[in-house]
């Protein structure tokens, strides 16, 4: 029954990895139903239906009034009161390394899920971070020095050193970035380090029950003072599941199930991700080869969670992690000699940006793992247990998954999702060259990284900015800092890379507006040809159609569908078969219903990024292919 209650406790963790958990655990799980005997099938069908259910219970509370700064964003803080949080959008996020407490007076609104290819799930993500809604920077009343951070830097030195500060919130909250490699190596060391104080404490008690009510009691006193992040509760419940349960094999599935109940989204997170795997491949891998899975395991947890993979990281991850040890060690004692923060911080950020310049860039792997390939590689560890020759089908799998990209022949144009703004991804065949138009609104940081690295982006080789407003490039400092990028593209000018050109449609004078001033930019790939009109106002279009031949097969109309763009007459001009709005929620009026009328008067069929998510067109000889995040599939001829 053990191995039962196992198997579909990793089912679970395998299902919160996809799109469609619960379609996962069904198409799975009634596998192993008709596996069991009668009497276990009635167990394993009972507990999967729950966890069925609870995949589809969500309570949300929208009162929230103070809280604890937590985590500083680029563009956002993250404040938590108890166990819940709020996300609050702020304009300069530095000014809040020197509080650690805010105060709002507004209830928060809910975080609406994102369409993404692969991408990144602001619900998703909200739900895995206990975060409960969003507010305006607008709403804080006040700002407060009163938590147990500020008491811990009051004084000395500590107090006026925001690197320190920075650092420090980082390590105590486990808030470095997620798809750091600082933060998978440091996730949990200030709890690591004070259980093992306690065990050392505790030694000479001579009644083991009672050190270890000893050590519980204060690891819970010591995770509250840090407004329990999750991974506290990891160690907490680890700690308990381990008393109480000898049994290894129901431990884990009590891990692995606690948290599921807790909150399904929170099986998504690296700080339980890594260490379930650990516990996993204890288990179940002999130890000969539990080294070599756990790095290929957790390298695929990285790309899923569309993260850049070091495999250099991974393999020295024992020597990292004491280092980060260390490092912790050093914080702590800070606390007590305040010249101390000097060398603890500039340890910390000097480690830090060592594995971010370590020369070896060319071995850097990024991409996901679609969903298909997730769901075959749950049905093979299941036939293993009868087939054992099948176990040779998962090579291909993990060679193909990371780099499917990179094999694929045909050139593409994605259509990001970016909410209200533009990003656009154009790739030349076997990804050779990889342009970028736009970085879309600072608040979809995010999202548009997400999306990159789940299309194997790790190089940029031309950036263009078609103008300066905020929902155009907003995120350009944050692509500069993740990407390697070989230009920025902001003047009229064509770009051209390894047989991709985008030609600048230039309308021959400079306009006293931002937006009409904007970069219009026109490629064809195999044969079918693309208009990216930017902001372009319709005195744009004028000039531009009096200067070039615009007749083109899809174009992305200008200033999100407004009506001061995209005139009757420019319209008529492109013969177009098919046009992109990139709209979000929050629109502004977008697209124009005068627009949508002139559309529909030339029979243009249109789609919008805020219905269809990422929208990817792919030519393949006078045809394209047609596909969005939401599942749309079309193929339309494009060249007679």
């Amino acid at each position: 029954m053990r191995q039962r209650i196992l198997a579909v406790s990793l089912l679970t963790l395998f299902a919160m990895q996809v799109r469609q958990p619960a379609l996962f655990i069904l198409m799975t799980g009634s596998i192993l139903v008709f596996q069991a005997d009668q009497r276990k099938r009635i167990f394993v069908f009972l507990l999967l239906t729950l966890i069925v259910i609870r995949l589809n219970l969500h309570v949300n509370s929208n009162v929230f009034t103070e809280g604890v700064v937590v985590e500083i964003n680029p563009s956002s803080i993250v404040v938590q009161h108890h166990l819940d949080r709020v996300l609050i959008r702020v304009e300069d996020p530095s000014i809040y390394h020197a509080f650690d407490r805010v105060v709002i007076d507004e209830d928060f609104k809910p975080i609406e899920s994102r369409i993404g290819d692969f991408g990144f799930d602001a619900r998703q993500w909200a739900r895995a971070n206990r975060i409960q809604g969003i507010v305006d920077e607008s709403n804080i009343v006040r700002f407060c020095r009163n938590s147990i951070l500020h008491y811990l830097f009051s004084g000395g030195v500590a107090h006026h050193d925001m690197a320190f500060v920075s650092a420090w919130r980082d390590l105590i909250y486990d808030t470095t970035q997620d798809h750091s490699i600082t933060g998978f190596i440091s996730l949990g060391l200030q709890f690591s380090l004070f259980l093992s104080l306690m065990h050392r404490l505790t030694q000479r008690i001579r009644q083991q029950g009672i050190a270890e009510c000893v050590a519980f009691g204060s690891l819970c006193l010591f995770s509250s003072f840090f407004a329990f992040p999750l991974t506290s509760l990891r160690f907490i419940f680890f700690f308990l599941s381990s008393r109480l349960c000898r049994d290894r094999y129901l431990s884990l599935s009590m891990n692995i199930l606690f948290f599921f109940f807790y909150e399904p989204a929170t099986l998504t997170q690296w700080t339980l991700l890594i260490p379930l795997v650990y516990q996993s491949t204890t288990l179940l891998v002999p130890k000969p080869r539990r080294r070599f899975v756990r790095i290929v395991v957790i390298a695929l947890v990285f790309m899923r969670s569309n993260a850049i993979v070091d495999p250099f990281a991974l393999l020295l991850f024992p020597v990292l992690r004491t280092l980060y040890m260390l490092i912790s060690g050093l914080f702590w004692l800070s606390l007590l000699l305040p010249n101390l923060s000097y060398l603890s911080t500039f340890a910390y950020r000097t480690l830090e940006s060592l594995l971010i310049r370590l020369p070896i860039e060319s071995f850097l792997i990024t991409g996901t793992i679609p969903d298909s390939f997730l769901f075959l590689s749950v049905l093979l560890l299941i036939s293993l247990s009868f087939h054992r020759r099948y176990r040779y089908l998962f090579i291909p799998i993990l060679l193909i998954a990371p780099f499917r990209m990179y094999l694929n022949p045909f050139p593409s144009v994605v259509f990001l999702n970016a909410g209200q703004g533009d990003a656009m991804l154009v790739r030349s065949s076997f990804a050779r060259c990889t342009i970028i138009l736009d970085t879309g609104p600072p608040y979809e940081e995010r999202n548009l990284l997400a999306t990159l690295r789940s299309k194997s982006v790790s190089d940029i080789d031309a950036m263009i900015i078609t103008h300066a407003d905020a929902d155009h490039s907003g995120n350009m400092e944050v692509f500069r800092h993740e990407f390697d990028i070989g230009s920025i593209v902001t003047g009229r000018k064509d770009v051209e890379c390894e047989g991709l050109l985008l030609k600048n449609l230039d309308p021959g004078v400079v306009f006293d507006d931002e937006n009409a001033d904007s970069l219009v930019y026109a490629t064809s790939l195999n044969g079918v040809r693309f208009l990216f009109m930017a902001d372009a106002d319709i005195r744009s279009e004028e000039r531009i159609m009096n200067r070039y031949d615009l007749t083109t097969d899809i174009v992305k109309l200008g200033h999100h569908g407004s009506q001061t763009s995209s005139s009757q007459d420019f319209i008529g001009r492109l013969q177009a078969k098919f046009a992109i709005i990139s709209v979000g929620k929050n629109n502004y009026g977008h697209p124009s219903q005068l627009v949508l009328q002139r559309l529909d008067a030339f029979r243009l069929d249109f789609l919008t990024t805020r219905d269809e998510g990422d929208i990817t067109f792919t030519p393949i000889g006078g045809y394209a292919l047609i596909t969005s995040s939401d599942g749309m599939i079309q193929i339309r001829k494009f060249i007679e």
